[in-house]
């Protein structure tokens, strides 16, 4: 599931040292993922939301938890109302 990744932010632009111009520009959105492996929590990392299985399967190789994508069976993305939440089996 991919969300929106950027949003319209107001931004002030200064210019030595006096306030120039207030103007949008595009920020990256950043939200928290929790990772779990069999229901226990790992790591709750900040990330820019989309692509969180890949995310979650890069970061359990990186910190040893596994050797090969075949030690996961499944990666299973919790509905919303659970937060943002990945579970990987």
């Amino acid at each position: 599931m991919i969300t929106q990744q950027s949003a319209a932010w107001p931004v002030i632009r200064y210019s030595a040292g006096r306030r120039e111009i207030e103007q949008p520009d595009q920020l990256a959105a950043e939200e928290p993922l929790a990772i779990r492996v069999e229901g226990h929590s790992v790591a709750v990392v900040m990330r820019t939301p989309g692509y969180d299985r890949e995310l979650a399967a890069g970061f359990l190789l990186t910190e040893n938890l596994i050797r090969a994508r075949e030690d996961i069976f499944d990666i299973a993305q919790c509905g919303a109302e659970q937060g943002h939440v990945v579970n990987v089996t």
